[in-house]
Protein backbone atom coordinates (compact mmCIF):
# COMPACT_ATOMS: atom_id res chain seq x y z
CA UNK A 1 0.00 0.00 0.00
CA UNK A 2 2.82 2.61 1.12
CA UNK A 3 4.41 1.85 -2.49
CA UNK A 4 1.47 2.76 -4.31
CA UNK A 5 2.14 5.69 -6.91
CA UNK A 6 -2.11 6.33 -6.23
CA UNK A 7 -1.28 6.82 -2.51
CA UNK A 8 1.60 9.29 -3.36
CA UNK A 9 -0.44 11.18 -5.39
CA UNK A 10 -3.22 11.11 -2.37
CA UNK A 11 -0.29 12.98 -0.60
CA UNK A 12 0.86 15.44 -2.39
CA UNK A 13 -3.21 16.76 -3.46
CA UNK A 14 -3.27 16.62 0.35
CA UNK A 15 -0.73 18.83 0.73
CA UNK A 16 -1.14 20.76 -2.32
CA UNK A 17 -4.38 22.63 -0.73
CA UNK A 18 -3.28 22.70 2.88
CA UNK A 19 -6.35 25.40 3.99
CA UNK A 20 -8.95 23.02 2.36
CA UNK A 21 -7.45 19.74 3.76
CA UNK A 22 -7.18 21.35 7.17
CA UNK A 23 -10.99 22.13 6.65
CA UNK A 24 -11.76 18.46 6.13
CA UNK A 25 -9.49 17.16 8.87
CA UNK A 26 -11.74 19.41 11.71
CA UNK A 27 -14.83 18.00 10.15
CA UNK A 28 -13.32 14.36 11.53
CA UNK A 29 -12.24 15.83 14.42
CA UNK A 30 -15.46 17.09 14.68
CA UNK A 31 -17.42 13.76 14.59
CA UNK A 32 -14.86 11.97 17.05
CA UNK A 33 -15.22 14.81 19.41
CA UNK A 34 -18.93 15.38 19.45
CA UNK A 35 -20.18 12.10 18.87
CA UNK A 36 -17.88 10.83 21.43
CA UNK A 37 -18.91 13.11 23.64
CA UNK A 38 -22.71 12.19 22.84
CA UNK A 39 -22.13 8.76 23.54
CA UNK A 40 -20.15 8.92 26.09
CA UNK A 41 -23.08 10.75 27.91
CA UNK A 42 -25.29 7.93 26.94
CA UNK A 43 -23.33 5.16 28.56
CA UNK A 44 -22.98 7.84 31.36
CA UNK A 45 -26.94 7.92 31.78
CA UNK A 46 -26.95 4.21 31.52
CA UNK A 47 -24.58 3.49 33.92
CA UNK A 48 -25.96 5.45 36.74
CA UNK A 49 -29.49 3.91 36.11
CA UNK A 50 -27.73 0.34 37.20
CA UNK A 51 -24.73 0.38 38.81
CA UNK A 52 -26.37 -0.26 41.84
CA UNK A 53 -27.88 -3.48 40.72
CA UNK A 54 -25.02 -4.96 38.54
CA UNK A 55 -22.52 -4.16 41.90
CA UNK A 56 -25.16 -6.35 44.16
CA UNK A 57 -23.01 -9.74 43.58
CA UNK A 58 -26.55 -11.38 43.81
CA UNK A 59 -28.55 -13.25 41.24
CA UNK A 60 -32.22 -12.36 41.60
CA UNK A 61 -34.39 -9.37 42.63
CA UNK A 62 -37.80 -9.78 43.82
CA UNK A 63 -39.83 -6.27 43.51
CA UNK A 64 -43.24 -5.38 43.39
CA UNK A 65 -45.88 -6.85 41.14
CA UNK A 66 -45.43 -5.12 37.27
CA UNK A 67 -42.38 -3.15 38.54
CA UNK A 68 -39.80 -1.97 35.47
CA UNK A 69 -37.70 0.07 37.22
CA UNK A 70 -35.87 -0.67 40.88
CA UNK A 71 -36.97 3.53 41.70
CA UNK A 72 -40.17 2.88 41.99
CA UNK A 73 -40.99 -0.73 43.73
CA UNK A 74 -43.41 -0.25 46.85
CA UNK A 75 -43.22 -1.92 50.19
CA UNK A 76 -42.45 -6.18 49.72
CA UNK A 77 -43.22 -7.60 53.58
CA UNK A 78 -40.14 -8.13 55.55
CA UNK A 79 -40.89 -11.83 55.83
CA UNK A 80 -40.47 -12.20 52.16
CA UNK A 81 -36.48 -12.41 53.19
CA UNK A 82 -37.25 -15.46 55.18
CA UNK A 83 -39.95 -17.09 52.14
CA UNK A 84 -36.71 -16.67 50.07
CA UNK A 85 -33.96 -18.10 52.75
CA UNK A 86 -35.86 -21.26 52.99
CA UNK A 87 -35.67 -22.16 49.43
CA UNK A 88 -32.82 -24.97 49.38
CA UNK A 89 -31.06 -23.57 46.25
CA UNK A 90 -30.73 -20.35 47.66
CA UNK A 91 -27.24 -18.89 49.61
CA UNK A 92 -28.84 -15.95 51.46
CA UNK A 93 -31.59 -13.24 50.89
CA UNK A 94 -31.49 -9.78 51.80
CA UNK A 95 -33.68 -6.71 51.78
CA UNK A 96 -32.93 -3.30 50.29
CA UNK A 97 -34.53 -0.39 51.12
CA UNK A 98 -34.49 2.51 48.74
CA UNK A 99 -35.12 6.03 50.20
CA UNK A 100 -35.39 9.65 49.13
CA UNK A 101 -34.56 12.39 51.07
CA UNK A 102 -33.34 15.87 51.75
CA UNK A 103 -29.81 16.22 52.71
CA UNK A 104 -29.25 19.51 54.52
CA UNK A 105 -26.02 21.04 54.75
CA UNK A 106 -24.20 23.56 57.24
CA UNK A 107 -26.14 26.36 54.81
CA UNK A 108 -28.96 25.08 55.30
CA UNK A 109 -29.14 24.08 51.39
CA UNK A 110 -31.02 20.49 50.70
CA UNK A 111 -30.10 18.70 47.99
CA UNK A 112 -31.93 15.07 46.79
CA UNK A 113 -30.67 11.92 48.12
CA UNK A 114 -31.06 8.63 47.37
CA UNK A 115 -29.96 6.19 50.57
CA UNK A 116 -30.00 2.38 49.96
CA UNK A 117 -30.69 0.95 53.33
CA UNK A 118 -28.25 -1.91 54.03
CA UNK A 119 -29.35 -5.39 56.08
CA UNK A 120 -26.45 -5.32 58.66
CA UNK A 121 -23.82 -6.34 58.98
CA UNK A 122 -23.83 -8.22 55.48
CA UNK A 123 -24.09 -4.80 53.18
CA UNK A 124 -25.53 -6.94 50.54
CA UNK A 125 -25.89 -4.33 47.86
CA UNK A 126 -23.74 -1.65 49.52
CA UNK A 127 -21.11 0.68 47.86
CA UNK A 128 -18.45 -1.32 46.06
CA UNK A 129 -15.72 1.50 45.45
CA UNK A 130 -14.71 4.13 47.78
CA UNK A 131 -13.07 7.54 47.54
CA UNK A 132 -12.13 7.75 51.30
CA UNK A 133 -13.47 4.87 53.54
CA UNK A 134 -14.31 1.13 53.31
CA UNK A 135 -17.06 -1.02 53.78
CA UNK A 136 -16.54 -1.96 57.67
CA UNK A 137 -17.03 1.87 58.30
CA UNK A 138 -20.48 1.41 57.28
CA UNK A 139 -21.23 -0.77 60.43
CA UNK A 140 -21.39 2.18 62.39
CA UNK A 141 -25.62 1.96 63.63
CA UNK A 142 -25.66 5.62 62.13
CA UNK A 143 -23.09 5.68 59.69
CA UNK A 144 -23.97 7.28 56.17
CA UNK A 145 -21.65 7.36 53.25
CA UNK A 146 -21.50 10.68 50.21
CA UNK A 147 -20.17 10.64 46.85
CA UNK A 148 -16.99 12.28 46.04
CA UNK A 149 -18.81 13.93 42.82
CA UNK A 150 -20.65 16.28 45.27
CA UNK A 151 -17.37 17.71 47.55
CA UNK A 152 -16.91 20.46 45.64
CA UNK A 153 -19.61 22.13 47.57
CA UNK A 154 -18.71 24.76 49.70
CA UNK A 155 -20.49 23.61 53.03
CA UNK A 156 -19.81 19.42 52.41
CA UNK A 157 -19.55 17.71 56.01
CA UNK A 158 -16.09 16.38 56.41
CA UNK A 159 -15.67 12.36 57.63
CA UNK A 160 -16.75 11.95 61.09
CA UNK A 161 -19.00 14.44 60.63
CA UNK A 162 -23.05 14.64 61.62
CA UNK A 163 -24.98 15.21 58.57
CA UNK A 164 -29.20 15.91 58.48
CA UNK A 165 -31.47 13.82 55.60
CA UNK A 166 -34.88 14.52 56.26
CA UNK A 167 -34.24 15.85 59.87
CA UNK A 168 -32.59 12.49 60.80
CA UNK A 169 -28.76 12.96 62.14
CA UNK A 170 -26.49 10.36 60.64
CA UNK A 171 -22.11 10.55 60.76
CA UNK A 172 -20.26 10.16 57.45
CA UNK A 173 -18.00 7.58 57.93
CA UNK A 174 -16.90 7.30 54.20
CA UNK A 175 -16.99 8.64 51.05
CA UNK A 176 -17.80 6.51 47.66
CA UNK A 177 -16.39 7.17 44.20
CA UNK A 178 -18.55 7.91 41.08
CA UNK A 179 -21.70 6.17 42.82
CA UNK A 180 -24.74 7.94 41.28
CA UNK A 181 -28.31 7.55 40.45
CA UNK A 182 -30.59 9.41 38.03
CA UNK A 183 -32.79 10.50 40.58
CA UNK A 184 -29.84 12.24 42.98
CA UNK A 185 -26.77 11.90 45.41
CA UNK A 186 -26.63 8.24 46.48
CA UNK A 187 -26.00 7.66 50.26
CA UNK A 188 -25.85 4.29 51.70
CA UNK A 189 -26.84 3.17 55.42
CA UNK A 190 -28.28 0.90 57.54
CA UNK A 191 -32.05 -0.78 56.93
CA UNK A 192 -33.40 1.41 59.86
CA UNK A 193 -31.87 4.77 59.11
CA UNK A 194 -33.35 4.16 55.62
CA UNK A 195 -36.90 3.23 57.53
CA UNK A 196 -36.51 6.17 59.42
CA UNK A 197 -35.96 8.57 56.39
CA UNK A 198 -38.56 6.79 54.31
CA UNK A 199 -40.66 7.44 57.24
CA UNK A 200 -42.44 3.72 57.20
CA UNK A 201 -42.35 0.64 58.84
CA UNK A 202 -39.24 -1.65 59.52
CA UNK A 203 -41.51 -4.76 58.50
CA UNK A 204 -40.78 -3.45 54.58
CA UNK A 205 -38.48 -3.37 52.10
CA UNK A 206 -38.40 -2.15 48.00
CA UNK A 207 -37.03 -5.33 47.17
CA UNK A 208 -35.61 -8.87 48.06
CA UNK A 209 -31.67 -9.67 47.14
CA UNK A 210 -31.43 -13.44 46.27
CA UNK A 211 -27.83 -14.87 45.86
CA UNK A 212 -27.82 -18.67 45.11
CA UNK A 213 -25.46 -21.43 46.07
CA UNK A 214 -22.92 -22.38 43.99
CA UNK A 215 -23.78 -25.21 40.95
CA UNK A 216 -27.64 -25.46 41.65
CA UNK A 217 -29.97 -25.02 38.30
CA UNK A 218 -30.68 -21.58 37.81
CA UNK A 219 -33.96 -21.85 36.35
CA UNK A 220 -35.42 -24.25 38.78
CA UNK A 221 -34.27 -21.97 41.82
CA UNK A 222 -36.01 -19.13 39.73
CA UNK A 223 -38.73 -21.16 39.67
CA UNK A 224 -39.63 -22.08 42.91
CA UNK A 225 -39.32 -17.90 43.91
CA UNK A 226 -41.78 -17.07 41.39
CA UNK A 227 -43.60 -19.82 43.20
CA UNK A 228 -43.13 -18.28 46.52
CA UNK A 229 -43.85 -14.54 45.46
CA UNK A 230 -47.31 -14.66 43.03
CA UNK A 231 -48.01 -10.72 43.65
CA UNK A 232 -44.27 -10.05 43.08
CA UNK A 233 -41.94 -10.01 39.89
CA UNK A 234 -38.78 -11.93 40.15
CA UNK A 235 -36.29 -10.50 38.05
CA UNK A 236 -32.79 -11.50 36.87
CA UNK A 237 -30.23 -9.02 37.68
CA UNK A 238 -29.22 -8.63 33.95
CA UNK A 239 -32.91 -8.22 33.07
CA UNK A 240 -33.98 -5.26 36.01
CA UNK A 241 -30.30 -3.52 34.90
CA UNK A 242 -31.81 -3.51 31.66
CA UNK A 243 -35.15 -2.82 32.35
CA UNK A 244 -34.66 0.53 34.38
CA UNK A 245 -32.24 1.30 31.41
CA UNK A 246 -35.01 1.02 29.19
CA UNK A 247 -37.53 2.68 31.13
CA UNK A 248 -35.12 6.04 31.57
CA UNK A 249 -33.69 6.31 28.09
CA UNK A 250 -37.28 5.10 26.06
CA UNK A 251 -39.79 6.37 28.71
CA UNK A 252 -38.41 9.91 29.93
CA UNK A 253 -37.17 11.43 26.65
CA UNK A 254 -34.06 10.96 28.09
CA UNK A 255 -32.48 9.01 25.59
CA UNK A 256 -34.42 10.87 22.69
CA UNK A 257 -32.78 13.87 23.34
CA UNK A 258 -29.26 11.88 23.36
CA UNK A 259 -29.78 10.39 20.06
CA UNK A 260 -30.78 13.59 18.15
CA UNK A 261 -28.20 14.94 19.73
CA UNK A 262 -25.51 12.39 18.35
CA UNK A 263 -27.34 11.94 15.02
CA UNK A 264 -27.16 15.54 15.04
CA UNK A 265 -23.24 15.42 15.33
CA UNK A 266 -22.52 13.07 13.19
CA UNK A 267 -24.70 15.15 10.05
CA UNK A 268 -22.69 18.36 11.29
CA UNK A 269 -19.21 16.41 10.33
CA UNK A 270 -20.87 14.49 6.75
CA UNK A 271 -21.84 18.09 5.88
CA UNK A 272 -18.31 19.68 6.84
CA UNK A 273 -16.53 16.86 5.67
CA UNK A 274 -18.62 16.74 1.99
CA UNK A 275 -18.44 20.31 1.44
CA UNK A 276 -14.31 20.77 2.21
CA UNK A 277 -13.71 18.10 0.22
CA UNK A 278 -15.89 18.90 -2.54
CA UNK A 279 -14.04 22.29 -2.64
CA UNK A 280 -11.07 20.42 -2.81
CA UNK A 281 -11.68 18.42 -5.67
CA UNK A 282 -12.96 21.81 -7.62
CA UNK A 283 -9.23 23.24 -6.97
CA UNK A 284 -7.93 19.87 -8.16
CA UNK A 285 -9.42 19.89 -11.69
CA UNK A 286 -6.79 20.33 -13.52
CA UNK A 287 -4.43 17.71 -11.38
CA UNK A 288 -6.78 15.25 -11.67
CA UNK A 289 -7.48 16.14 -15.42
CA UNK A 290 -3.49 15.43 -16.12
CA UNK A 291 -3.75 12.47 -14.39
CA UNK A 292 -6.60 11.27 -16.75
CA UNK A 293 -4.31 12.41 -19.68
CA UNK A 294 -1.40 10.38 -18.63
CA UNK A 295 -3.73 7.25 -18.20
CA UNK A 296 -5.17 6.97 -15.10
CA UNK A 297 -8.21 4.93 -14.58
CA UNK A 298 -11.62 6.40 -13.32
CA UNK A 299 -10.73 3.39 -10.68
CA UNK A 300 -7.05 5.18 -10.03
CA UNK A 301 -8.87 8.38 -9.27
CA UNK A 302 -11.63 6.59 -7.10
CA UNK A 303 -8.71 5.26 -4.83
CA UNK A 304 -6.83 8.61 -4.73
CA UNK A 305 -9.83 10.09 -3.14
CA UNK A 306 -10.18 6.92 -0.81
CA UNK A 307 -6.48 7.21 0.26
CA UNK A 308 -7.16 11.08 0.50
CA UNK A 309 -10.17 10.28 3.07
CA UNK A 310 -8.11 7.79 4.67
CA UNK A 311 -5.23 10.02 5.66
CA UNK A 312 -8.12 12.57 6.81
CA UNK A 313 -9.84 10.29 8.96
CA UNK A 314 -6.21 9.15 10.63
CA UNK A 315 -5.35 12.49 11.23
CA UNK A 316 -8.74 13.77 12.51
CA UNK A 317 -9.33 10.49 14.50
CA UNK A 318 -6.12 11.00 16.34
CA UNK A 319 -6.26 14.11 17.46
CA UNK A 320 -10.47 13.93 17.77
CA UNK A 321 -9.40 10.96 20.29
CA UNK A 322 -6.86 12.94 22.27
CA UNK A 323 -9.30 15.52 22.65
CA UNK A 324 -12.10 13.37 23.50
CA UNK A 325 -9.93 11.68 26.80
CA UNK A 326 -8.53 15.09 27.26
CA UNK A 327 -12.12 16.64 28.01
CA UNK A 328 -13.48 13.42 29.09
CA UNK A 329 -10.90 13.09 31.83
CA UNK A 330 -12.40 16.84 33.19
CA UNK A 331 -15.87 15.63 32.57
CA UNK A 332 -15.40 12.52 35.16
CA UNK A 333 -14.57 14.70 37.73
CA UNK A 334 -17.75 16.40 37.83
CA UNK A 335 -21.17 15.79 38.45
CA UNK A 336 -21.98 15.07 34.54
CA UNK A 337 -22.87 11.00 34.16
CA UNK A 338 -20.07 9.94 31.61
CA UNK A 339 -18.58 6.26 30.24
CA UNK A 340 -16.94 4.51 27.62
CA UNK A 341 -16.66 0.90 27.11
CA UNK A 342 -13.16 -0.44 25.71
CA UNK A 343 -14.92 -1.44 22.40
CA UNK A 344 -16.12 2.08 21.66
CA UNK A 345 -12.58 3.00 19.93
CA UNK A 346 -12.64 0.81 17.27
CA UNK A 347 -16.37 1.29 16.22
CA UNK A 348 -16.38 4.91 16.86
CA UNK A 349 -13.29 5.22 14.26
CA UNK A 350 -14.82 2.88 11.90
CA UNK A 351 -17.86 4.22 12.16
CA UNK A 352 -16.32 7.94 11.29
CA UNK A 353 -14.21 6.32 8.54
CA UNK A 354 -17.37 5.70 7.05
CA UNK A 355 -19.37 8.71 7.64
CA UNK A 356 -16.05 10.56 5.78
CA UNK A 357 -16.81 7.64 2.84
CA UNK A 358 -20.22 9.02 2.78
CA UNK A 359 -18.41 12.73 3.02
CA UNK A 360 -16.98 12.38 -0.11
CA UNK A 361 -19.91 10.94 -2.39
CA UNK A 362 -20.23 13.82 -4.00
CA UNK A 363 -16.28 14.59 -4.31
CA UNK A 364 -15.97 11.61 -5.81
CA UNK A 365 -18.86 11.74 -8.26
CA UNK A 366 -17.22 15.00 -9.64
CA UNK A 367 -13.96 13.91 -10.30
CA UNK A 368 -15.29 11.06 -11.95
CA UNK A 369 -16.60 13.58 -14.62
CA UNK A 370 -13.44 15.55 -15.65
CA UNK A 371 -12.53 15.24 -18.91
CA UNK A 372 -8.85 14.55 -19.72
CA UNK A 373 -8.89 17.27 -22.62
CA UNK A 374 -9.80 19.95 -20.08
CA UNK A 375 -5.60 20.12 -19.61
CA UNK A 376 -5.30 21.11 -23.10
CA UNK A 377 -7.64 24.07 -23.17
Amino acid sequence: MFNDSRLRAALRLFMHNISASTGSVIGVIAIVFLVGVQIATLFGVIDITENVIRHSGVDFWVVTKNTVNLDHSGDLPMNYVDRANGVEEVLFARPLVNAAGLMKDKSGRRELSVMFGLKMPYLTGGPWVFYNGKPSDLLDPFATTIDDSTLDYKYNPQLNQYIDIQNKKLRLTSITKHIRTFRGDVVFGSEYNAHSIQGNSQFFSNAVLVKLKKGVDRQVAKNKIIALFPFATVFDTEKLAESSTSYYLFSTGVGGSLYLSTTLAALIGIVIIALTLYNNILTYDRDIAILRALGARKIDIFIIIFYQVLIMALIGSFIGFLLLAFALNIIVETRVPVALPIWFGPVHFLSTLLLCLLGSIFAVRHALKIDPATVFR
